[in-house]
């Protein structure tokens, strides 16, 4: 497992089999393997926790899913990417085949 401070609250953890980008907003990435999924996590709508910009990432892979905080309006996600988009609440749980929050 790899963790890679980026900025502010954002870091990256990688593991043998995803990778995690959390509360990014800016800074440089490092270069995240384009097999590797990729779960991008906002953790609230605060500027320096969400910026718009994480849905650039869907540009260049297929095999991602943003996991943010129901306090993030849905209206702030482009439409073709609400498929890839969970909204969790407090004390909620959500799982896929690989990872659950």
């Amino acid at each position: 497992m790899k963790i890679t401070y980026i900025h502010h609250s954002a870091f990256l953890l990688e593991s043998e089999t995803a990778a995690f980008l959390f509360d990014y907003f800016e800074g440089a990435l490092p270069e995240i393997l384009a097999e590797k999924p990729l779960y991008v996590f906002s953790s609230h709508w605060h500027g320096d926790h969400f910026s718009e910009v994480i849905f650039e990432l869907a540009k260049e892979r297929e095999n991602i899913r943003f996991i943010l905080s129901s306090d993030i309006k849905a209206k702030r996600v482009p439409k073709e990417l609400l498929e890839k988009v969970v909204f969790v609440d407090p004390d909620q749980t959500w799982t896929d085949d690989r990872i659950t929050v």
